[in-house]
């Protein structure tokens, strides 16, 4: 045998001075075999350890990855549910404005009636058939609830074409959006010029009281001949306040001949009214005044048989019978 295969090395273990010393031998190559081991164990751990916080690291960034899908997929889930929502609101909205425009006199669109009533045969079981909603979400007569997708279970690529299609239902919503506006823009300006119209319409009574004389041809109390009677006449007390029966403007306050004190009042839209033999006129010519404004007390003056209104209205220039416009 070889002598180097023989070399050893000797442990000499004293564990305390009096007590009797332990020795053993370990030969060298045991020793390069023990240390080889030990060794190869050492950068076995070392690789262990490394590959152990590169799995950990791993597993954080995969958790941290799922945990930010999951908010994205619910974002996407809630936003589908919004979109959905505010496709639904965009129908009333329409509804609403088709009635308006109805209302209005405006031009209605040419798909109008869906917005309205509804009606048919019932199926088999009694039911009357609910009508989806179409691509646009007006397609259909009756609307139904729209579920929301399952986001949250849907494939990646499906994923991807939910996003687009919210994507395009987003834009379609956009346009909507500025048609709506600009319908609504339109239709502000249609009732502001119809509500300044209704407010200049003669519409009430300038005073309560008895008409003692109509619109139309009658016998003059005062030449007995028949004559033209521009107005109606209404008898009421001396003094009596009166209002005017639109807003408009002043154009003429003070004597008018047979019709004494008088107030003329231009209301706009080819409406004028008249009220004489008036007792004190409380105007100007050149004054604003509203519907219901006390413009005058009732009187006497002119060409009168006793106290009492005379009202006229006019209409583009043509005398008009009160009645037809008074509501109250």
């Amino acid at each position: 045998m070889d002598d180097r295969n023989r070399e050893s090395y000797t442990v000499m273990i004293l564990p305390n001075p009096t007590s009797k010393t332990y020795r053993f031998s370990v030969s060298k190559k045991n020793v390069k075999i023990f240390l080889s081991i030990a060794c190869a164990a050492v950068i076995f751990l070392l690789v262990f350890v490394v590959q152990y916080f590169y799995m950990v690291g791993n597993i954080w960034e995969l958790t941290s990855l799922r945990q930010e899908t999951t908010a994205q997929k619910s974002k996407i889930e809630f936003f589908a549910q919004s979109v959905d929502g505010l496709k639904r609101q965009m129908e009333r909205l329409k509804e609403f404005d088709v009635k308006l425009r109805m209302i209005t006199d405006l031009n209605v669109p040419a798909n109008a009636s869906k917005y309205l009533g509804v009606g048919g045969e019932t199926d088999t079981e009694g039911q009357v058939p609910a009508l989806s909603a179409g691509p646009e979400g007006g397609e259909g007569g009756t609307e139904v609830p729209v579920e929301a997708p399952d986001v949250l279970g849907t494939p990646p690529n499906h994923q991807e074409a939910l996003v687009r299609s919210l994507e395009e239902d987003l834009s379609t919503l956009q346009i909507n959006v500025v048609r709506q506006e600009q319908s609504y823009q339109e239709l502000t300006q249609a009732i502001e010029h119809r509500r300044n119209r209704w407010a200049s319409t003669p519409s009430i009574w300038p005073v309560k009281g008895w008409m003692t004389s109509g619109f139309g041809r009658r016998i003059s109390p005062f030449t007995g001949e028949p004559a033209m009677h521009r107005g109606v006449d209404i008898s009421v007390p001396e003094n009596t306040p009166m209002v005017a029966s639109a807003n408009g403007v002043v154009i003429r306050a003070g004597w008018d001949g047979g019709l004494g004190n008088a107030i003329k009042i231009d209301h706009g839209f080819g409406y004028a009214t008249t009220y004489g033999h008036l007792a004190k006129i409380q105007v100007r010519v050149g004054q604003r005044v509203k519907r219901g404004q006390v413009i005058g007390l009732v009187g006497n003056t002119g060409l009168s048989t006793g106290p009492h209104l005379h009202y006229e209205v006019v209409v583009n220039l043509t005398p008009t019978n009160p009645l037809r416009y008074i509501l109250n």
